[in-house]
């Protein structure tokens, strides 16, 4: 067992004194190089005296008792060792992956922004919500400080662990608000598409349809939904839905 931890060991010191430096200064991990350097030294010390312990082990020039000490001493230093020099490993394999992760789901998050901004623009819609554009406005300072966090040296894990967990949040509320008003939008459409047919025969027909298109027009699209639904029911009581998405397919 010595001989694993001491190899599990070596190769700790060996990884953590190659990436060790770099990580420090990145990741802002401050104790890094003070407990590398140290463990680094017990690591060189124990392994000098590792040959000579196990000589006397494998011998009978010193008493059992004296020589079972010195294996429980090599064996308890390489487990101290191994214990630090994990934690260290994990501190900044952690760190690793949190600045990954995060610059991986910036990415996803600008391209949901801009698949937001290109559904506006094609459906052309005149209005999301009353505080739409203050919502993009914090959306993309979100995006923005995500963007300077990961360009910082050190990087504040911490800060930029709570302020993605909070972009992510507001940003996919957001994109399923939008996405959630383009379907409405769409349904509005093609319901007026639909109805269009009969509002020469039906007077009402035409009032309901034209105050539908004025509340669409004015950003309300449930209401102006909740107006074409009502109104499409007065013929096609009950059906209507499967008749408007027949309808809709058939002129795509």
């Amino acid at each position: 067992e010595t001989e694993i931890l001491a190899n599990e060991g070596n190769q700790s010191v060996n990884y953590l004194n190659t990436e060790a430096g770099t990580a420090a200064a990145k990741f802002g991990l401050n104790n890094m190089a003070e407990s590398l350097e140290k463990n680094s030294a017990l690591a060189e010390h124990l392994n000098a005296s590792k040959p000579e312990v196990m000589n006397q082990a494998k011998g009978y020039a010193f008493p059992a008792s004296e020589v079972l000490i010195s294996l429980k001493q090599l064996f308890q230093g390489y487990t101290d060792i191994n214990e630090e020099l994990k934690q260290l490993r994990t501190s900044m394999d952690s760190a690793t992956g949190d600045v990954d992760r995060a610059a991986k789901q910036l990415v996803k998050l600008q391209i949901i922004m801009n698949s937001m901004q290109v559904k506006i623009r094609r459906y052309k819609l005149p209005n999301i919500s009353a505080t739409y554009q203050e919502d993009m406005n914090k959306a993309n300072t979100y995006i923005h400080h995500l963007e300077t966090l990961l360009g910082e040296t050190p990087i504040s894990i911490q800060l930029l662990n709570s302020t993605l967990q909070e972009a992510l949040e507001f940003i996919y509320k957001l994109y399923n608000n939008v996405n959630n008003v383009v379907g409405t939008v769409v349904m509005v459409e093609n319901t007026i598409v639909f109805g269009n047919r009969y509002r020469s025969t039906y007077e009402d027909i035409d009032s309901e349809l034209t105050r539908s298109e004025l509340c669409f027009r004015n950003g309300e699209y449930t209401q102006a939904l909740q107006i074409a639904i009502s109104t499409m029911e007065k013929i096609h009581p009950g059906n209507y839905e499967s008749i408007v998405r027949e309808n809709a397919k058939s002129a795509a």
